[in-house]
């Protein structure tokens, strides 16, 4: 810009000098641009479209059969498993670790006191012999 029209000064210190003669297509159309800045703007744009390639790619009939033949030969996911092979596979995650071994223990207690529940305590039991005894004792 000519100095005689007022403009901040951060504009005009960063204006770079006009270049008489481009040396590429890209600086014709960006006059202000360096030579790196060009390359840059190239080397963008390229991956760009090297992006868009892979993007268009997975597009259509064909990308979907492939797809699907790739998901088929890979191991299932957590959310294609289902009954044992989903527990199993929960075991032996890590962060369920903590709860494993909470529900174990819970199980092998609950076990243990229903080995040691004998024919006399289910005979005290109100629960017991109304629910599965003869009745007797009468619940509710």
């Amino acid at each position: 810009l000519p100095p005689t029209i007022q403009t901040p000064i951060s504009v005009r210190n960063n204006l770079r000098p006009l270049q008489l003669a481009p040396t590429s297509p890209l600086q014709q159309l960006f006059i202000m641009l360096t030579e790196a800045e060009v390359t840059e703007c190239k080397t963008f744009l390229q991956n760009r479209m090297a992006e868009n390639k892979k993007i268009w790619a997975t597009r259509g009939k064909e990308a979907r059969i492939a797809a699907a033949a790739q998901r088929a030969s890979a191991p299932p996911t957590w959310r294609q498993m289902k009954g044992l092979q989903l527990m199993m596979h929960e075991i032996g995650h890590v962060g369920n670790r903590p709860f494993m071994v909470g529900f174990g223990v819970t199980a092998i207690g609950a076990l243990w006191i229903q080995t040691k529940f004998s024919d006399e305590m289910k005979a005290s039991s109100l629960y017991w012999s109304t629910y599965h005894g003869d009745g007797a004792k009468g619940g509710h």
